[in-house]
């Protein structure tokens, strides 16, 4: 019979594994953590979720298994324990936290109009 976790561990699972993930990883989770907090059937124009992640013909990293556990277990969470991943997080990477509060805002780093004195070349 396989273990279960209680939500606690859930959430600093989760927490470890931000530690453990790369820059890119970390780029590629944040749509997917606002949508998961946030939701909304569109972000930036693209379809929120797990079914973004699915890549014809290979097999799940372990990145994808990750971010697959959160789908599962961040609905049975409860708010004191989403609010403590948010806060594990902010602690670990303030400047991915900081991104997180703009995409939450609206404010994303992507809406960022060039230098007003590049003229026609921008």
């Amino acid at each position: 019979m396989p273990q279960q976790h209680t939500t606690t561990d859930q959430v600093k699972f989760l927490a470890q594994w931000f530690t453990a993930w790369s820059e890119m990883q970390r780029e590629d989770f944040l749509p997917i953590l606002v949508q998961a907090y946030h939701p909304k059937d569109h972000i930036n124009g693209l379809l929120g979720g797990i079914d973004s992640l699915k890549i014809q013909g290979r097999r799940p990293s372990l990145f994808d298994c990750q971010v697959k556990l959160f789908h599962d277990w961040i609905g049975s969470w409860t708010e004191n324990e989403r609010t403590e991943l948010l806060e594990e997080m902010r602690q670990i990477d303030p400047s991915f936290m900081s991104q997180y509060d703009k995409e939450v805002r609206g404010e994303s780093s992507r809406d960022v109009s060039p230098p007003a004195d590049c003229g026609d070349t921008c």
